[in-house]
Order: C-alpha cells, then structure tokens, then sequence
C-alpha cells in the first residue's frame, strides 16, 4: 500500500545523555569529562547526521533569507556583545526545539500504527472494500509520517541553534569597562618627560590596545558563526505540505475555482 516508515528523533538533551551514557560505559565515571576533551562537538555531530537524515527522507524545504553580508568587524565589541546576550534565550529556542521533536515523533508513531493495524486486519478483510480501507489509512499514515519528518526536521535545526547560540554567549568576550582611546593615551604620553616613565607607559598603553583589539577581533568573529549557522539552519527549515482536500460528498457540486464567484441563477463567470 505504499505506506513509508520513519524513526523517532532525539532532541539534543537526550543526544548528550546518550552519549554520555556510552562513555561512562567506555571510561568509567570520568567518561563524560574525558568525550569532552577529546571531542567537544560529538552531539553537534550527531544533530547534524540527524538533520541529513531527515532531509534525505523527503522533508520539504523553504526558502531563506541569504546568509548576511556584514561586516563584522566594523561593528562595535559592545554591540556585538549586546546581540547575543540582550533579549535571548538558548534554554527558551531549545524548548521550542523540543516540542517540534516531541509532535513528530508522536505523528511518527501513529504512522507505525497504521502500518501494524493495516497488516493486522489483511488476514481477516479481504476483498476490494478491504484494500480500499487499508489504501486509504496508508495515504492518512504517509501524510503523518511526512509531516511527522518535517516536525522532527524542525526541531533538530531549532537544538542547532539553541547550541549556537550557547556557544557564542560563552565566546563572545565581554567588551572592555573603558574602550581605549587613543588621542587620550597619547595627550598622556606628551605629558610624561621622564624618558623611562614614557618608554613604561608607552608599553602599557600598547598592550591595552592589542588586548582589546583582539577581543573584538574575537567577538567579531563569534558573531559572524553564529549568524550564519542560523542562515543556514533556517535555509534548512521544512515547509509544511498543506492539508488535504476533502473528498466531496455524493451530491455535493465541484467548488468553484480560484478567481470566480457564483450567482444565483447565473453561470460562473470570472469575478
């Protein structure tokens, strides 16, 4: 009857636990300290072989917005800092990732329902009304597991981006109290006479300058990963298929097609 199968997916919560689980069993009650020294991104892994997975299963896709074409660099250490600590959340978008995880794998499994109510029942209806049913609850079982696959595809990209998002709130590094200013340091330093003094502070002032450059260097370069795993999270965003349309009735006339309307007493005529 042409009914697809499809397996449950794991939110990224149970992904670690099972990693963790395999390396407690591998290394003892230090495995999961030592699988995060020797690879940090195993679970970033695994969200990505599910992702592939899913795709490859047919999830319909959306279309994006292009991946930014921003200068980072030339945005401010503050403002770059402020757009991934103001106003998000990762624990709330892995939420969110969850749920979507959660609604798939339950169509998923009302899809391996069907399949076993529709093998169950061939042995005992036989016959063309038999196979009509049967066709019909494997057309509803496909149409739950496609949609069960792109929910599950949903939440596995909403994991990504809460991960991403965690990461670059622990990288970005805080911008400095006091941004360096450099016509400042140097009015200072033509202040100083004593030659050693000036050669000390001239040191000093170059030092706090490269130190703040390189963070925001860093931040800068946060920043940007970030933005583009979420471009390319979103590029892979399902597109749910819309509802079927119900069978008509005996009796019951063809709707009218899109861009006319009816009158009574009157032939459609185009509005």
């Amino acid at each position: 009857y042409g009914l697809d199968r499809h397996a449950e997916s794991r939110t990224d919560q149970e992904l670690q636990e099972q990693t963790d689980r395999e390396l407690q069993s591998r290394y003892g009650p230090l495995g999961p300290l030592i699988g995060a020294l020797r690879n940090p991104d195993r679970v970033d892994d695994l969200l990505d072989r599910q992702a592939a997975r899913l795709l490859a299963e047919g999830a319909p896709r959306r279309s994006a917005p292009a991946e930014p074409a921003t200068h980072y660099p030339g945005i401010s250490h503050q403002q770059l800092y402020d757009s991934v600590h103001s106003g998000v959340d990762p624990g709330q978008v892995g939420d969110i990732g969850a749920l979507w995880t959660e609604l798939g794998n339950k169509l998923v499994a009302f899809n391996q329902r069907l399949a076993t109510a529709i093998a169950a029942s061939e042995a005992d209806w036989v016959g063309r009304a038999g196979d009509a049913a049967r066709q019909a609850l494997a057309d509803m079982g496909n149409r739950a597991g496609e949609t069960g696959v792109s929910a599950q595809l949903a939440g596995t990209l909403f994991a990504q981006q809460a991960r991403a998002l965690t990461d670059v709130k622990n990288t970005v590094p805080p911008p400095p109290a006091e941004p360096f200013d450099v016509q400042a340091a140097n009015d200072r330093l033509m202040r100083i006479t004593d030659p050693v003094e000036f050669a000390r502070q001239a040191t000093a002032d170059r030092a706090a300058f490269e130190r703040q450059q390189a963070d925001h260097r860093e931040a800068a370069r946060a920043v940007e990963t970030y933005d583009r795993t979420v471009a390319q999270t979103a590029a892979a965003q399902p597109a749910f298929a819309p509802p079927p349309v119900a069978p008509r009735q005996p009796g019951e006339s063809e709707p009218p097609p899109p861009g006319t309307q009816e009158q009574p007493g009157r032939p459609r005529t185009p509005a």
